[in-house]
């Protein structure tokens, strides 16, 4: 390998880092719902990460909140789930406007 390729994969290497410190990594638990997604997709992720953890956290924004309701529901119907904790809050956007938020905590019975 050339010493050029080699300082290409090394720059190459160090943007890959930056990007990656740059972007938050959110925990397996953690699902972040929207409201342009079949309700039936998160239920399915949901279902993959109860098997992993204990408990998770569906949350969503401004419209997706129905569907945080939704996901919820259903998987404490269809499973021997429990809702543990509900949060609501106001964040702010990027274009400082200010939106719901709604944090819904399912636990394992």
């Amino acid at each position: 390998m050339s010493s050029e390729n080699t300082n290409t994969n090394n720059n190459n290497n160090n943007n890959n880092n930056n990007n990656n410190n740059n972007t938050q990594e959110k925990p397996s638990n953690q699902i972040r719902v929207s409201a342009k997604t079949r309700v039936y997709s998160f239920v399915d992720q949901a279902n993959t990460a109860l098997a992993a953890h204990p408990e998770i956290e569906l949350s969503g924004l401004g419209s997706a909140m129905t569907t945080v309701v939704s996901v919820a529901e259903i998987l404490r119907n269809q499973h021997n789930c429990e809702i543990k904790k509900i949060q609501t809050s106001l964040v702010e956007s990027e274009k400082n406007a200010s939106k719901s938020k709604l944090a819904i905590t399912v636990a394992k019975k």
